[in-house]
């Protein structure tokens, strides 16, 4: 009996059911109750079912051309079109695996404009009217055999005129459905896809010089951006079934059409700002910042409108790009950044998001500092907040801590300031958030490979020692245990002053018992036992004593020997005499191949 065909959307909660089966006692809340609702409606599946073999058919769906891509490259252009607009997939089997379908021929047409983009950039305009999967593949193409040149310049003869044409016609096209209500109504949803990689294909072309659009065509590109600024993706609900704790809007932003076309238009503008730097007089276009191009202020300005944009996604792009849009108009940027981390709790949310956003992917500009001061401290007081998830909390507040300990070496913020941001975060932070405050200014030291300000080296001791000063007068040790042991960071470095070091770790040893990471700790004291050898004998010796139930010591036996060999053979007494305390030490706990070194000691 022939099976009849099922509706794409059905078929495609089937196939999500049995991914989700395979995974299900892994599932976040989210999943969980998606996966709950699958199994209400078609039952539960077992796993012996779900076959890698069957998983496997499932990811080569739609994957077969009705022709071969040698046959599609000898067609001309117009009887390659032709064929395009009147070849339908089998409908009676439409969801049979080993069928040719409209997703396998626009895969064949992409590899084919790849490989030759010259003919097809000039045909581009040709293809307007045909089924939105097929237009979506050909831009695909022109824009991966674009990355392909980027390394080597602009490929030659590439027709931005056609190309464009066929892009605004999309955006167009889009336009249309919606003001129809028909863009998300089968079979109109393909059309997001085609729209997706017109911006993809222009934000690609803009950020790279070697392919980048002739600035000539600077007015046909914007009326393109202009367009997909307005597209409906991702809509109110798309949003609201988004958020996990998996999941941030700057992903969503990136993977909808408005949002991308969002993060295009600051492309576009950055693309325009280097065209006028190579102009004679740049400095005068570069301070009228947004007077030199208007429509990314209207469009800029429109979105920051809390009645027409509330989408979280959208506000996401302003604040990953902000430290751009400040260099793009500074006076714009101090008039908008109410707005963009706006204070009114009744959109908390758009607060939160445009926050987390910066915070995740820019990195520290000292001017970027002095506009988001008042950010910075809010985001400080709020650091115990149960607003967001944990998991993701964590990294947005190891992204703040970061920014604080940078803006501190560099001066920008004093230690001393009662009531200043530092205060405020150690007075408020857990000890494993102070205690990645300070790993993260001993990775930072131990990864630049140039000499270290001797300035900031004494800016970096002073913050340590008030730390530790907290440490050692306050009423429990362990509530700095986190903390305190990060030092082997700083420790491992190398860039502090050996004697100081030596002597802090030592403290740090005898306080909470351990250092970390050991590793790093070690190859450390190999080194230092040659020049400081008494030293380094005794936080060696408190690192032994401290280790009471051993396990350290099994993972430490090279360094272990190069340390005791080098005390035993050092001019000083006293480090000779630690290391056979040391020795003996072992001895009692069952480690004994460490004695083979006392008799060369002693024959010296």
């Amino acid at each position: 009996m022939a099976r009849r065909p099922r509706k794409k959307a059905e078929w495609m909660r089937r196939w999500q059911l049995k991914k989700l089966t395979v995974i299900k006692d892994s599932l976040s809340t989210h999943w969980q109750e998606r996966y709950n609702q699958l199994v209400n409606e078609f039952g539960d599946i077992e796993i012996s079912d779900v076959s890698p073999k069957r998983l496997g058919i499932a990811i080569s769906v739609g994957l077969v051309s009705p022709k071969s891509d040698l046959e599609l490259e000898s067609l001309s252009i117009e009887e390659l079109v032709d064929f395009l607009k009147t070849w339908q997939p089998n409908s009676t089997n439409y969801w049979e695996f080993d069928e040719p379908s409209r997703s396998g021929l626009g895969d064949a047409l992409a590899r084919i404009a790849e490989k030759n983009p010259q003919r097809y950039a000039q045909a581009a305009s040709q293809f307007q009217g045909l089924h939105p999967t097929y237009l979506s593949h050909l831009l695909r193409g022109l824009r991966q055999a674009l990355n392909n040149h980027s390394q080597q310049g602009q490929i030659e003869e590439f027709n931005w005129t056609s190309v464009l044409s066929l892009c605004n016609w999309i955006a167009e096209k889009s336009e249309e459905l919606n003001e129809n209500q028909a863009f998300y109504d089968e079979p109109n949803n393909n059309w997001l896809e085609p729209c997706r990689t017109v911006v993809d294909l222009i934000g690609v072309v803009l950020r790279v010089n070697a392919i980048a659009i002739p600035f000539d065509f600077r007015n046909q590109v914007w009326d393109i951006l202009r367009l997909l600024t307005q597209h409906p993706d991702p809509t109110p609900e798309r949003e609201m079934g988004y958020h996990s704790s998996n999941h941030d809007y700057s992903n969503l932003a990136i993977n909808t059409v408005r949002g991308e076309a969002m993060h295009t238009v600051v492309r576009y503008a950055l693309w325009v700002r280097r065209h006028f730097e190579q102009l004679p007089e740049s400095a005068e276009q570069l301070q009228r910042g947004f007077d030199e191009m208007p429509e990314v202020r209207q469009v800029l300005d429109e979105h920051l409108n809390l009645e027409q944009e509330p989408s979280l996604a959208i506000r996401s792009v302003y604040g990953q790009w902000f430290p751009w849009l400040v260099l793009l108009d500074p006076l714009w940027a101090n008039q908008s950044v109410a707005k963009i981390f706006t204070q009114d709790e009744s959109y908390g949310n758009l607060r939160l998001v445009a926050w987390e956003s910066y915070i995740t992917y820019c990195d520290t500009y000292n001017n970027i500092f002095d506009l988001l001061y008042e950010e910075y401290s809010y985001r400080v007081e709020q650091l115990n907040s149960t607003e967001i998830e944990e998991q993701r909390l964590t990294v947005i507040n190891e992204n703040l801590i970061e920014h604080l300990m940078t803006f501190y070496w560099r001066g920008k913020l004093n230690l001393d300031d009662a009531g200043g941001l530092l205060t405020r975060f150690f007075e408020l932070a857990s000890d494993q958030l102070r205690g990645y405050g300070i790993e993260f200014v001993g990775r930072s030291l131990k990864n630049t490979q140039n000499e270290v300000d001797p300035q900031i080296l004494s800016t970096l001791q002073l913050l340590w020692e008030k730390r530790l000063e907290i440490a050692r007068n306050s009423t429990g040790i362990s509530s700095y245990a986190t903390e305190l042991t990060a030092f082997g960071w700083w420790f491992g470095s190398g860039k502090l002053d050996d004697f100081w070091s030596l002597t802090q770790l030592k403290e740090i040893i005898d306080l909470v018992g351990k250092v970390e990471p050991d590793f790093l700790i070690l190859d450390r004291l190999v080194l230092l036992a040659d020049s400081m050898p008494e030293l380094t004998a005794e936080c060696f010796e408190l690192m032994i004593k401290k280790d009471k139930p051993g396990w350290s010591r099994y993972g430490w036996q090279n360094e272990t020997k190069t340390i005791l060999s080098k005390l035993i053979k050092s001019s000083s007494v006293k480090a000779k005499q630690i290391a056979d305390n040391i020795i003996q030490e072992l001895g009692r706990r069952g480690n004994w191949e460490y004695r083979e070194l006392l008799p060369e000691r002693r024959s010296k």
